[in-house]
């Protein structure tokens, strides 16, 4: 076992050298300022997995599964993935701004975000404007057609209720649902609260009642879509994303705005642990001993699980996962069994506990699951890539209300913590983004006119 003063050492180096490259990647580490490049930092690496990685490390975190499954040498490996990724991620931001952007990033982002927002011309946004106004539509009907399908389940049913219950609403809601499941997933789940962003540059740009009545319609409707699957960290970010929007329509976000909506989405984050666990006390929400349901060790330890699990699981007791058979499409073409990282060690170490769901972790997880030490050495690498050739695309795209709210809703969306291949193959950002595309052709296609009619 290593020496925990060199733990502590080499990982004060690790975030030292961390933050100097994000701060080199995106020009400003400044939270006024925040961008899907410094988020990456703050957030999935920092507090979702730096903290954890040295308690885990120095045996520390008490968490009863890890006690359970992994010994000092898994400890220390999973502690060294970590801080290697908080390290090679923004070295690939690097290389991806010195083959495609070739100038200062601060100068890049400045120059975006100060950028007048673009219009079309008036008949052109009319027509688009209504293109978008039908698609919103269109996810407002699939809110309540879920809601509907869901047997009215909602935060309301759930409140009251202890914590067995609880779990028992949730999991009713989240895979039972009785309709259709890719109605709620793409138009109710994933273009609902992207529409809302794209109401809202449209709102702050043009400031007509027409655009704000869109804006609180998509809000409401987005707020219950995702609450009612009782997603917490989905609703968080959610409305953390309105700071990337106000970012980049403005440039920065003052203090006080900042706060308020950072406060605003903790409120919220907090309500639906008040509602979930309702027959727990304060102190045991608060609790750096309560595993199961303590926000703080769910944030910290919780989110690295994943990492020690994969580690633990892959190749002694399952063979590392083919890249296709976790593709839904393959294994829809060939008949065979999609296989995902998520599943397996969600069902191999929490199952005995009678859970269902996805083992949540950061990337290095799948991407040992997959490819083992090459993904675990390649993985950060590739990563810090596509996120800095997506931020990229958008500093060099046209700054509409359109791709200002893809941007923001990317920025919140595709996260370290939501696994590797991800960043490759996102079927549901795919799918949501090619309906998009498909009404904003509409909108933008000119209207054919019907030749005049001949003069006898």
């Amino acid at each position: 076992a290593m020496s925990p003063i060199v733990i502590l050492i080499l990982s004060g180096l690790a975030l030292g050298g961390s933050f100097w490259l994000f701060r080199m990647s995106c020009g400003s580490m400044s939270f006024s300022r925040i961008n899907i490049i410094s988020f990456s930092f703050y957030v999935p690496l920092l507090l979702q997995g730096y903290f954890g990685a040295i308690a885990v490390a120095l045996d520390v975190d008490g968490h009863p599964v890890l006690s359970m499954l992994i010994d000092d040498k898994e400890r220390a490996l999973g502690w060294a993935a970590i801080m290697y990724s908080m390290v090679v991620v923004p070295l690939g931001m690097l290389a991806a701004n010195r083959l495609l952007l070739r100038q200062s990033p601060l100068y890049a982002w400045t120059r975006y975000t100060h950028a007048p927002m673009r219009l079309s011309s008036g008949s052109h946004e009319g027509r688009l404007l209504m293109s978008l106004f039908i698609l919103s539509a269109c996810c407002i009907v699939a809110v309540g057609y879920s809601f509907w399908a869901s047997g009215g389940i909602g935060m309301l049913t759930i409140a009251g209720a202890d914590s067995v219950s609880a779990a028992e609403v949730r999991e009713a809601v989240g895979w039972d649902f009785a309709g259709v499941a890719w109605i709620r997933q793409l138009f109710a789940i994933t273009l609902c609260p992207l529409m809302s962003y794209i109401a809202f540059a449209y709102w702050k740009t043009t400031g007509t009642q027409e655009c704000r009545a869109w804006f609180i319609l998509m809000l409401v409707a987005s707020l219950v879509s995702l609450s009612m699957t009782f997603a917490k960290s989905s609703v968080f970010m959610y409305l953390f994303g309105y700071i990337f929007l106000a970012v980049i329509l403005e440039g920065r976000v003052s203090p006080g705005r900042g706060s308020l909506v950072a406060l605003l989405a903790l409120a919220v984050l907090l309500g639906m642990y008040a509602f979930s666990y309702s027959d727990q006390s304060i102190k045991e929400t608060f609790s750096l001993r309560n595993h199961n349901s303590g926000i703080v060790t769910r944030v910290i330890v919780g989110q690295i699980i994943g990492v020690y699990g994969s580690l633990y699981l892959f190749p002694a007791y399952w063979d590392h996962l083919s890249f296709l058979r976790q593709m839904g499409w393959y294994a829809a073409m060939t008949g065979e069994n999609q296989e995902q990282s998520c599943d397996l060690i969600m069902a191999t170490i929490m199952n005995p506990q009678g859970a269902r769901g996805f083992a949540t972790s950061l990337f290095p997880a799948e991407a040992w699951a997959v490819y083992g030490w090459p993904g675990l050495i390649a993985g950060p690498l590739l990563v810090g890539c596509a996120i800095g050739l997506m931020a990229i695309v958008f500093l060099r795209s046209p700054k509409n209300p359109v791709t200002v709210g893809v941007f923001a809703y990317l920025s919140c969306k595709i996260s370290l913590g939501s696994g590797f291949l991800l960043f490759f193959y996102n079927p549901e950002v795919v799918k949501a983004l090619a309906v998009l595309a498909c009404f904003v052709w509409v909108g933008y296609s000119p209207r054919r006119q019907m030749p005049p009619r001949p003069v006898r």
